[in-house]
């Protein structure tokens, strides 16, 4: 398999993951402490995401989709007596 298939293939485990977690570049870049532009670059395709990083935001995400939010109900329950 060609190194940018695997990029690519990377870079698409990362968007999903992302898109689970409601992330874009911006929240990827500030949680793992990097800039902007890696991360742009990971999301893209253009560089690989190191294998840890990768590894954490799936983790993230599989938990995310596992324990999604409580749903607050959009007016009072009716009490019956």
């Amino acid at each position: 398999m060609s190194e940018s298939r695997v990029d690519n293939m990377a870079a698409a485990r990362l968007n999903a993951a992302l898109d689970a977690l409601h992330w874009g570049g911006v929240a990827l870049a500030a949680q793992t402490g990097v800039n902007d532009r890696t991360a742009r670059r990971w999301i893209s395709g253009q560089n690989p995401p190191p294998v840890a990083i990768l590894t954490w935001v799936e983790r993230l995400a599989a938990f995310h989709r596992e324990n999604p939010a409580p749903v607050t109900p959009t007016k009072p329950p009716t009490i019956l007596s």
